[in-house]
């Protein structure tokens, strides 16, 4: 193999080892152990940039899928991949459905729903299932990506929107998987 080559896997080995460690690894709490903890202060705008994502992305579909949104949005904000506010994470731009800061919540009893849900969230409760779940998307969808890791399918039924959730380290070790494969091809890569 060429020095070239063995250059780019070393390379490849570390960025992933230093992106690994850069990120914020927080122990989530249990659902039933939130009450204990010290509440912290959200404002009114962080609280409803939390609801907004949680009534757009599980379509209200259950309490389960909006708490496994809510988890996904927090994950990120404990992550120093991501904004540090719930607004900087749900505002990012191709992150969540579009219009997600934007359009109105039209169906007035699902809002006090996702209110209690996002309440909680903010209290500390926590998606076990999801655990450090940092990305999702609708059930069903087919994507071409082999290095998607799925821990949990939330949602109430297949005619709603179910989330999917992916495993971070699975997704990075995957990508870098992927990328020393391709090394190994001829004429991919030039150096």
């Amino acid at each position: 193999m060429k020095k070239n080559q063995w250059v780019i896997i070393v390379l490849c080995v570390i960025s992933s080892v230093i992106v690994g460690c850069s990120s914020n690894h927080v122990k989530l709490q249990k659902a039933s152990d939130y009450k204990k903890t010290k509440s912290v202060e959200y404002s009114l705008t962080e609280r409803q940039c939390l609801m907004r994502a949680m009534y757009f992305e599980s379509n209200r579909s259950s309490r389960e899928g909006m708490i496994a949104v809510g988890t996904v949005v927090m994950n990120r904000v404990n992550s120093s991949a991501y904004p540090k506010t719930i607004c900087g994470v749900v505002g990012q731009r191709k992150q969540f459905a579009p219009g997600v800061l934007t359009r109105p919540m039209l169906e007035k009893a699902s809002v006090a729903r996702v209110k209690e849900a996002a309440d909680a969230v903010l209290r500390g409760e926590r998606d076990k299932k999801s655990k450090n779940a940092m990305f999702f998307h609708t059930a069903g969808l087919s994507f071409p990506y082999k290095n998607m890791h799925y821990v949990r399918v939330a949602g109430a039924t297949l005619s709603t929107k179910n989330v999917c959730m992916m495993d971070r380290f699975k997704f990075l070790l995957m990508t870098v998987l992927m990328m020393l494969r391709l090394l190994f091809l001829k004429n991919v890569l030039v150096i």
